[in-house]
């Protein structure tokens, strides 16, 4: 049973990867379209940048701005950067955008070839407060990542994070070494593509603007 009062506007829950903090910033320098993997310490503050180029056209390179952790897998493997937030989409910020609106530029972000590295999101579900906060669904228990903690959200709304460190001993971060991507098998339903795909087709009609009177004139 829950064990904890969240607000029924934090529908959304979210598998946090264990792992460093990260900026993705797809910006350029001179002629050159880059992407800069910007690490962060625990105050967010920039410790370290690597610069790398991208194909993935000029749009891109007027600056999209994405946080998360980037998990390493085995040496000659590609790296994931697992998408926390969506900061700022092709040089429009994201701050009064709602996680719903977020996800479907998310979906075209992952969509576009050319990247140097592969953006997933972490495992989403939709929570209804049936069980506990702090517990994974069983579906989700095999995750191709080590989980650090359980974040709670709004899809239609712009409300703070809720963070819950889970309970079950194996998924903590002091109970096993990092998880190599490469080297696990995600479960079928872990699909984060088909997830988001499901969330893109549910307009927000609890925004005000769908509560504006609408006049349709005749041509």
């Amino acid at each position: 049973f829950p064990s904890h009062d969240i607000p029924d506007l934090h529908n959304i829950a979210m598998a946090i990867p264990h792992g460093k903090k990260y900026f993705a910033w797809y910006s350029y320098d001179i002629a050159e379209d880059t992407l800069y993997i910007m690490e962060l310490d625990k105050e967010k503050r920039i410790t370290k940048i690597q610069k790398q180029p991208h194909q993935m056209g000029v749009r891109w390179s007027v600056g999209t701005l994405l946080y998360g952790v980037l998990l390493q897998p085995e040496p000659d493997a590609t790296p994931v950067f697992v998408v926390e937030d969506l900061l700022q989409f092709q040089g429009f910020p994201m701050k009064n955008m709602t996680w719903g609106e977020k996800l479907p530029l998310l979906c075209e972000l992952f969509g576009t070839e050319g990247a140097p590295m592969q953006f997933k999101l972490p495992a989403i579900w939709q929570y209804r407060g049936e069980f506990d906060e702090t517990v994974i669904p069983d579906r989700f228990r095999e995750l191709p990542y080590q989980v650090h903690h359980i974040q709670y959200r709004s899809l239609c709304e712009i409300a703070p994070l809720l963070n819950f460190p889970i309970k079950t001993p194996l998924l903590s971060a002091k109970s096993k070494p990092p998880v190599l991507v490469a080297a696990s098998k995600p479960p079928a339903r872990t699909s984060i593509l088909d997830s988001v795909t499901i969330m893109r087709s549910a307009p927000c009609h609890t925004k005000p603007q769908y509560r504006l009177p609408t006049i349709f004139q005749k041509q």
